[in-house]
């Protein structure tokens, strides 16, 4: 499981003198058009094989169109895209998301919406969710997310349950004094196998393990809110709950309650030269599934971040993460343990605004003690990846 150490690829790029912000592609009296983007290749060598895969290469659109009484209509739409063909590793959230859709292009963000300075924000769509408010400064890796905050559930965005990327989401946005609140409905009905959810299909020679329950979910609802008490340090709080149905072949139904709550720290300024820290702990029932599919009956996340950029464009950065899904998990299946656990060292340079080169690795410590360690380790396994981003 453990990789050889691979030799970081020598990068080049050429640059054009555009700005790393949002470049204006429409302007005048009551309309803008804003798009920007990212194109970003890695070296990732993990499982015991190495593969050119796109690093969170996107592109991003937004719009806006100023109505009367200080009322703006905006839409934004933001597509990831593959830009190197197919691989056969799924090495973070987004890249299994890449193998589901299996696209050129797929929809990371789609929605519209109404805002005005006085009574806030309302959104409808596909977008990140209330609950990623109160989890998102641990996400800083340029290849590696911990996955254990609770927001990439279900081996996918956090679509499925509003705590990621919300699908088919209601979202109400607000800033009074330091206090951003975000307040959240899905309105949908969503069915799918857990047998399915597996992203690496057992082709090891294994069965699969997971009794081919039909989940059916209704709404789900959220809260995030983020509290700056000074300009370096804010505190974050959040809860997100749904029900859902588990009915097996037999066609015997039980009823679910998926909730998850907790609350983090933030210290420093991400963008800023100086010490950058950031930490969240959640408690989660029902709220997730481990890494061949099986739900998690109750699970404790814990992610921690920190790093150090210099005046020179180097950062280093490290990350901490640990979901442990303890005694409930093991008394539901048969003395298995799931504990994923593992730490994200990176190495980065800020050539300018618009190029980021990188060194990454991640070193492995989860507990998948029991009958299907194999398979689970698949997923979570040691890794190192070097590569860049171009943000245009």
């Amino acid at each position: 499981m453990k990789q050889a150490a691979i030799i970081a690829t020598a990068v080049m790029a050429i640059l054009h003198p555009i700005s790393a912000s949002a470049v204006s592609l429409l302007k005048d009296k009551n309309n803008t058009i804003d798009g920007k983007g990212i194109f970003g290749v890695a070296v990732v060598n993990t499982n015991n094989e190495t593969h050119l895969v796109s690093a969170g290469s996107r592109v991003h659109l937004d719009a806006t169109h100023k109505l009367k009484d200080d009322l703006t209509i905006f839409g934004t739409f933001e597509w990831g895209v593959n830009i190197v063909g197919d691989n056969q590793i799924a090495f973070n959230n987004d890249s299994l998301v890449e193998k589901q859709n299996s696209d050129f292009f797929y929809n990371r963000e789609s929605y519209v919406g109404f805002k005005s300075p006085k009574y806030g924000s309302l959104a409808f769509g596909k977008l990140y969710g209330a609950w990623f408010d109160v989890v998102q400064d641990t996400d800083n890796g340029a290849v590696w997310d911990g996955n254990a905050a609770g927001s990439n559930t279900y081996l996918s965005d956090g679509n499925v349950n509003g705590v990621g990327r919300a699908e088919q989401a209601i979202q109400y946005r607000n800033q009074f004094g330091g206090l951003s609140v975000a307040l959240q409905m899905q309105v949908m009905n969503d069915k799918f196998s857990m047998a399915d959810l597996n992203p690496f299909p057992f082709s090891h020679n294994m069965n699969s393990p997971v009794e081919k329950y039909s989940v059916e979910y209704g709404n789900t609802y959220g809260v995030g809110l983020r509290y700056k008490l000074n300009p370096l340090f804010t505190i974050t709080a959040g809860y997100n709950r749904g029900e859902f149905d588990l009915t097996n072949q037999k066609g015997a139904s039980i009823n679910k309650v998926d909730d998850i709550y907790g609350g983090g720290v933030v210290f420093g300024n991400w963008l800023k030269p100086g010490f950058f820290a950031a930490a969240n702990y959640s408690i989660g029932h029902n709220h997730d599934v481990d890494n061949i599919g099986r739900l998690l009956p109750e699970t404790k996340g814990l992610e921690s971040s920190f790093s150090y950029l210099f005046d020179n464009n180097f950062r280093v950065y490290v990350q901490y993460d640990d979901y442990n899904a303890g005694q409930e998990y093991q008394r539901a299946y048969h003395g298995d343990n799931f504990e994923r656990k593992n730490v994200i060292t990176s190495l980065q340079y800020q050539y300018d605004q618009q190029l980021l080169i990188y060194v990454e690795n991640r070193t492995d410590l989860s507990d998948f003690k029991g009958k299907h360690e194999q398979a689970m380790s698949v997923y979570d396994d040691d890794g190192v990846a070097a590569g860049f981003k171009y943000i245009f």
